[in-house]
């Protein structure tokens, strides 16, 4: 049931898949914020929960005013998110996983931003936690001034790649036709550097608002084949984007190089030492030139001296096979 409001600034848009353990603490902290709750909406996007997250969905849309459910078949992070965009009404938007949660003072502190400098896009930093003890503060590491482009934090290659660390202008992401690639994992890495590279204005907060909940079983910390195969295709996207770009300077796409060799190196990474796995990886990516190209054109020289072993895979093989084994 959609709940109407003339006054929507924010859209905070949660995507849920059996998170029904996460699910309250992360709505809480969405509901219990020092602003106008009348000023924002939050959007619950059941995306075929098999568990009990619905039962909890169903108290907090009967409860507040601001919050309004969907249901849906099963269709993925990225395409539950490109949905939230299409029916959100706020001037910006954030996406929130359900088993994160936000600090109270976010929006206020979000809101000033907006109505004083207007951005694209505002990145703010994050912390990580185990059992509610913190593990990992994740600040902005930018000192300086506050606004910069987003080919400027590109070319510095400091931004992260998490897209909840990061509010959007929704006239921003739909003038730019910005969505989720669907039905992959890791669509953050390939979505993130894309929409840094449309903004005019990006507004850094040296603050951490976001609150990441380091579960076991997350999806992130899970080896699933699909990944390796899912970080190939943000590779050959990020390629595609950039190389076809004719005002990209040398200085970015040297820093993408560097991303999209990271994507390729957790490609290999998460065959978890599978040697069917690693070995079908690595004749993937020695046997495609651009991947090559992406190593040699890399700032790091750890990148250059692999882009170079690629040309002779087994010998690859054997370097990267003793080298985990030695991290072992």
């Amino acid at each position: 049931m959609e709940k109407k409001t003339n006054k929507v600034f924010f859209s905070i848009i949660i995507p849920i898949y059996n998170t029904q353990e996460h699910l309250e603490k992360c709505i809480d902290s969405c509901v219990n914020q020092s602003f106008n709750i009348e000023s924002y909406e939050i959007i619950l996007i059941n995306d075929g929960s098999t568990d009990k997250s619905q039962i909890a969905i169903d108290k907090y849309v009967q409860e507040y005013e601001n919050i309004q459910c969907i249901i849906q078949e099963n269709q993925g992070l990225s395409q539950t998110r490109n949905n939230g965009i299409e029916i959100a009404r706020g001037q910006y938007i954030w996406f929130v996983d359900s088993d994160d949660w936000v600090e109270s003072y976010s929006l206020e502190k979000l809101y000033k931003i907006c109505i004083n400098n207007h951005p694209d896009i505002i990145a703010f930093g994050a912390k990580n936690f185990v059992a509610d003890m913190i593990t990992r503060e994740r600040p902005i590491t930018i000192k300086g001034k506050k606004m910069y482009s987003g080919v400027d934090l590109i070319e510095m290659n400091t931004f992260q790649t998490c897209s909840t660390f990061y509010l959007y202008s929704r006239d921003f992401l739909k003038r730019n036709d910005l969505n989720f690639y669907p039905d992959i994992y890791h669509e953050d890495a390939e979505f993130i550097p894309r929409a840094l590279f449309e903004a005019e204005s990006v507004y850094l907060l040296d603050q951490n608002l976001y609150c990441v909940n380091e579960r076991e079983g997350s999806i992130t910390r899970s080896y699933i084949p699909k990944k390796s195969e899912d970080l190939l295709i943000v590779a050959d996207n990020l390629i595609e984007f950039f190389y076809k770009k004719n005002s990209v300077t040398p200085r970015l796409l040297a820093s993408m190089n560097a991303r999209i060799t990271t994507a390729l190196n957790s490609s290999l990474h998460n065959s978890n030492c599978n040697v069917e796995d690693l070995t079908s990886i690595i004749s993937k990516i020695s046997g495609n030139k651009m991947y090559i190209h992406c190593f040699l054109g890399s700032r790091s020289f750890k990148h250059k001296v692999e882009g170079v072993l690629l040309n002779f895979p087994k010998l690859f093989m054997c370097v990267y096979s003793m080298l985990i084994a030695n991290a072992k």
